[in-house]
């Protein structure tokens, strides 16, 4: 199984898969607390907003995302989110500035089957 969320949104399995390479990222810093495999998953349900796993903060409270377009971005995050989290296995966004940033890094990550 290569996808965890729904089945109403994309999974690339090659380049030629992508329709919006500019504001799809490929790459992603991790944060060190949330390191547990070789993969990086993004809870793409809108139900439950949470991270599987989650995005790095060792840029000043920023995160490295590098998209299918060559491009790179440094992302300011809206919320303080700390250097050591308490991550089990999924970590809430909470507050409005939090939950902004959650949708940011979704919308980001995939795009509504066609």
């Amino acid at each position: 199984k290569l996808w965890y969320g729904d089945r109403y949104h994309q999974i690339y399995l090659k380049e030629g898969d992508i329709t919006d390479p500019s504001n799809k990222w490929v790459v992603v810093d991790e944060h060190p607390d949330s390191m547990n495999d070789g993969c990086f998953f993004t809870n793409m349900t809108t139900s439950n907003p949470s991270y599987v796993d989650l995005p790095g903060t060792m840029h000043n409270n920023a995160c490295g995302y590098g998209f299918a377009d060559g491009h790179s971005e440094i992302k300011k995050w809206n919320h303080e989110m700390k250097s050591v989290i308490n991550f089990s296995r999924s970590w809430a966004p909470k507050g409005a500035g939090a939950k902004a940033d959650w949708l940011w890094h979704q919308e980001r990550s995939s795009a509504p089957r066609r």
